[in-house]
């Protein structure tokens, strides 16, 4: 009796796995309520849209498929068991003063699971459309670079940052070349803008690059990059030459 029912419980299992052969399940989003999300930088920069990533959310940008991918992952005994991936299409237009890259309709969502069983076993994480609302708008970055010729000397202009930001930089000097080098952040607009310093002699002066990372301003469902990147260009001129 043990050995029938054993073999019948195998044929139950074995017909449901054979029934169920894929680890994913797709969704088609027609529209959402949070409605489309607008992204406006200086011309030509459209490919410099990023996003912040955390342990949970990986969000990435396609710019040869014009689409942007939002994944959220889910763990059981410290090994990913299921994901929901949406991916969201969008347009860009170009003009002589801004880049403009729109997000557009269908959506798809994708629910995958790391093997058949885990279908069974772990539900696949709840990732809403208002969720990847709040992280379309709040984690998109723009990375950019200024470079500014100044008449003052390496160590004049590395100190300018120092005293400006409290001496919020991470940095290093070469005394053979006179050039220097650093990492540090500033608030501009309310918005933490993360930078690279590189210092070097310039004819009778210096010169100065920075690369930097910043948030837009958030306008409703706009995200103005270009009017940020604006007053940084503006800030951080003003203290090379402070």
């Amino acid at each position: 009796m043990k050995n029938i029912l054993m073999l019948g419980l195998i044929a139950v299992i074995t017909t449901g796995c054979a029934s169920f052969n894929s680890r994913n399940d797709t969704h088609i989003i027609q529209s959402t309520k949070e409605g489309r999300i607008t992204y406006i930088m200086p011309e030509n920069s459209c490919d410099n849209l990023t996003f912040g990533h955390s342990s949970r959310y990986y969000t990435s940008v396609s710019f040869n498929n014009n689409e942007i991918s939002s994944k959220l992952v889910k763990y059981a005994n410290k090994k990913m068991v299921s994901s929901t991936v949406y991916t969201v299409p969008f347009t860009r237009k170009n003009n002589s003063e801004e880049c403009v890259i729109s997000t557009s309709y269908p959506y798809k969502k994708q629910d995958s699971y790391s093997d058949p069983i885990n279908k069974f076993l772990f539900s696949a994480p709840i990732y809403t459309t208002e969720s990847l609302n709040y992280i379309l708008l709040r984690n998109a970055k723009v990375s950019g670079k200024v470079s500014v010729s100044s008449k003052y000397q390496p160590a004049s202009i590395y100190n300018n940052f120092s005293r400006a930001l409290g001496h919020k930089i991470n940095g290093s000097s070469n005394i053979n070349t006179d050039s220097y080098s650093g990492k540090g952040e500033t608030t501009i607009n309310g918005l933490k803008v993360t930078f690279n310093l590189s210092i070097s002699p310039y004819h009778d002066g210096s010169i100065v690059e920075i690369n930097y990372k910043t948030s837009g301003l958030l306008r409703s469902n706009t995200v103005d990059f270009r009017s940020q990147i604006v007053e940084i260009n503006k800030e951080l001129t003003k203290i090379v030459n402070s």
